[in-house]
């Protein structure tokens, strides 16, 4: 049976793969409710339960796009800065 972005996992006996699935599956789950947590804790308090957290798809994809955001001025910054320095060692200027 494939799952969709699944791992391949026919290396491992067949008796195992489902619980191997249902760990993968956990992990994701788990790592989602840290996010939910990290990013905000307020409004995780008024769930109830871990069911209504993840069948909130609202709740979901705000969470989803707050981790996707885009880089902050003070990162674009230091990449901008990273560069400058790439360019002055392909200009051999660190040499002098």
């Amino acid at each position: 049976m494939s799952h969709p972005q699944s791992i391949d996992l026919s290396f491992y006996e067949k008796k195992i793969r489902s619980k191997l699935r249902l760990a993968i599956f956990m992990g994701k789950i788990l790592h989602f409710m840290y996010l939910a947590v990290k990013n905000y804790p307020r409004e995780v308090k008024k769930y109830n339960n871990t069911e209504e957290l993840i069948k909130d798809q609202d709740f979901a994809r705000k969470v989803f796009l707050k981790e996707a955001r885009e880089e902050t001025e003070e990162e674009k910054q230091c990449h901008q800065l990273m560069n400058f320095l790439k360019s002055i060692v392909k200009r051999g200027f660190t040499e002098l």
